[in-house]
């Protein structure tokens, strides 16, 4: 099957921060199957790791609901509606699916579609949301992937997992533009990856293979601007992209280019601090770089996303409101591809 996709240049995917600095999380959700023609037909299995506890649940956008059983007649627990104490409504749509333990804190996540900071679009009818995990380069990545072949109850695999992508990259002047590096960021519970997909050929052209996720690929060659494209790929299809353009550097940007660049990240103290109402954070970027800037308690749990998305390097600056929150300490972190960054600020009212 073949598909022809026009994608607006220098869409900004909103992805998750990065925690590379931290050891690789445990993860359950291992694979959602969504019945589109039922939001409550929906089949959750969960990971070998996971163990039911008293006092766990589900959360969606709209419901709540304890769980009270699974069953397990292959090598992996799967809970459906008849395991919860109270019917849960899936969004087919848009929603975020999360696993809370007892105390209230998230376990993991799925956030699918029309949401913030999805990590995969709204599936297709049979196409089922999977877990993978695997070391590329010697980095341990992981990530949601549509999978047109879904195992409920049995390990995952990547049968009818792949889609390809095609297209070219051209100049301002419709030239081709060899040798573009193709990166794709793409974002998973508590984090994101990069990893180089392909450089373009001589042609301009280039072809990209790869499990079904949702990226954000990345167009770079030197002495251009970059150009980053937003695209879900699907198993067993073919996608013809729309081309790409990279508009060459003026003279004046590239004499400035280098000495203008700041050599290392670095997070701000916020100002005022102590605060009343809002405060400024500033941060500065070595590289145009994925970012993430978010405040949180001192419990670690979110209280918002100030921004999320690709920035250009240099110094950057974001207001933030603290609006009904109590007065107390919150966190700032930045995070990069590279690093995260956190400093402390206290609110009084």
């Amino acid at each position: 099957m073949k598909r022809f996709v026009l994608l607006g240049i220098g869409v900004l995917f909103l992805l998750v921060g990065n925690v590379r600095s931290n050891p690789l999380l445990s993860f359950y959700l291992n694979e959602l199957l969504l019945d589109l023609t039922d939001p409550l037909g929906w089949q959750l299995e969960m990971s070998e790791q996971w163990v039911l506890e008293d006092g766990q649940y589900l959360t969606t956008l709209t419901d709540t609901s304890y769980i009270s059983s699974y069953t397990q007649s292959g090598n992996l627990p799967v809970i459906i509606n008849d395991n919860m104490e109270t019917p849960l409504f899936i969004n087919p749509d848009g929603d975020i699916l999360q696993l809370h333990d007892p105390s209230g804190s998230v376990m993991d996540e799925i956030r699918l579609g029309n949401v913030e900071q999805p990590y995969i679009l709204a599936p297709e009818a049979g196409l089922s949301i999977s877990f993978r995990d695997e070391v590329v380069n010697e980095e341990q990545m992981y990530y949601r992937y549509f999978d047109a072949s879904p195992t409920l109850g049995e390990y995952n695999d990547t049968t009818d997992s792949r889609g390809t992508l095609t297209g070219f990259v051209y100049d301002q002047d419709e030239q081709p533009l060899a040798d573009v590096q193709i990166t794709a960021y793409f974002s998973a519970p508590f984090q994101y990856f990069s990893k180089l997909e392909a450089v373009t050929a001589e042609d301009g052209s280039y072809t990209i293979e790869s499990l079904a996720r949702l990226d954000s690929l990345l167009f770079h060659k030197n002495g251009y601007g970059d150009e980053i494209v937003r695209q879900q790929i699907w198993p067993n299809t073919t996608i013809e992209m729309a081309p790409v353009i990279l508009q060459v550097l003026n003279d004046l940007e590239g004499k400035h280019d280098i000495p203008r660049t700041p050599r290392k990240y670095a997070l701000l103290p916020n100002y005022p601090n102590p605060f009343n109402g809002s405060t400024v954070i500033g941060y500065v970027l070595p590289f145009s770089d994925m970012v993430d800037l978010s405040i949180y308690n001192v419990k670690g749990q979110k209280i918002e996303t100030l921004f999320s998305g690709y920035q250009k390097y240099g110094r950057h600056t974001v207001a933030w409101s603290a609006g009904n929150l109590a007065s107390g300490i919150y966190i700032y972190r930045l995070r990069t591809s590279s690093v995260i960054l956190q400093k402390k600020c206290l609110l009084i009212k």
